[in-house]
């Protein structure tokens, strides 16, 4: 992943450990992870919409 954003790979584990603080979540669930996934998707479709 991080090849593809052209950024160090510990910049993006900073990131997302930041991302999991501020979010008060857990990357590493599967179930948090599929709920995340599904709210970026259903903002992103409401987003497309406007």
């Amino acid at each position: 992943m991080a090849g593809h954003l052209d950024i160090h790979r510990n910049t993006v584990i900073y990131r997302l450990k930041k991302i999991e603080k501020m979010l008060t979540l857990n990357l590493d669930d599967p179930e948090q992870t599929q709920t995340l996934e599904m709210a970026v998707l259903l903002w992103h479709n409401q987003q497309s919409q406007k």
